[in-house]
């Protein structure tokens, strides 16, 4: 029902789309997260997924389908709404990462402001400094001053935030400069085989160092 071929126009994509929202076809798994430190689960990262047996069950199948439909703002929206009413159900302690693309954090602050972000994670049984948001670029970042305002609010109620696959695509040093993000994902280009390859440990490393922010703490 959700298989969709290979040169349907953007309306039927933008159909399809809908329809899984409208029937809750999307669903969240959590991935735990592991500290190395000490062997505990530091959090979870909350991953989307679409119908199971579809083409669609993938999120990279999911996002390319949103971008073709001109729908990402709206999906991504959505895939929020249904991880932070999956959360509460699970009984999952720690933190959370949600994965969000700086363009539509902006536009979701502007369009809603925070107290329906205030209210979704009240709702979903979180607590402040629970909540990090992944923020993951595909493309640039077109108002990066805008987004480090955004951030700072967030930041203000108690929002973590990290970097997913820095070093790859848009994940720009710029951003880190001025985000100075609590977490840090580094590609997973410059990890694989990072015990046998002493230039990707070193890089590792620099980025793993703490921030002049958390020695300031």
């Amino acid at each position: 029902d959700f298989c969709l071929s290979r040169g349907l126009g953007d309306v039927y994509k933008r159909q399809a789309l809908v329809r899984m929202m409208r029937q809750y076809a999307l669903h969240a798994v959590f991935q735990p997260l592991i500290d190395m430190r000490d062997g505990s689960v530091l959090g979870h990262e909350a991953l989307i997924r679409g119908p199971i047996g579809s083409s669609l069950h993938r999120p990279d199948a999911l996002l390319a389908l949103g971008r073709h439909a001109r729908m990402e703002q709206q999906l991504e929206l959505f895939c929020i709404q249904s991880i932070l009413a999956q959360w509460r159900i699970t009984g999952h302690a720690g933190l959370l990462f949600i994965n969000l693309s700086a363009d539509s954090l902006i536009q979701t602050l502007a369009r809603h402001g925070l107290p329906m972000l205030q209210h979704a994670v009240r709702q979903a049984g979180l607590e402040g400094g629970q909540l990090v948001i992944e923020l993951t670029e595909h493309d640039r970042v077109s108002q990066q001053a805008t987004l480090a305002e955004v951030v700072r609010r967030l930041r203000g109620e108690g929002v973590l935030f990290a970097l997913d696959d820095f070093g790859d695509g848009h994940s720009s040093l710029r951003l880190w400069h001025e985000l100075r993000p609590d977490f840090v994902k580094i590609d997973k280009y410059f990890t694989r085989g990072v015990h046998s390859d002493p230039r990707k440990l070193q890089i590792c490393l620099l980025y793993t160092s703490p921030s002049p922010r958390d020695r300031q703490k």
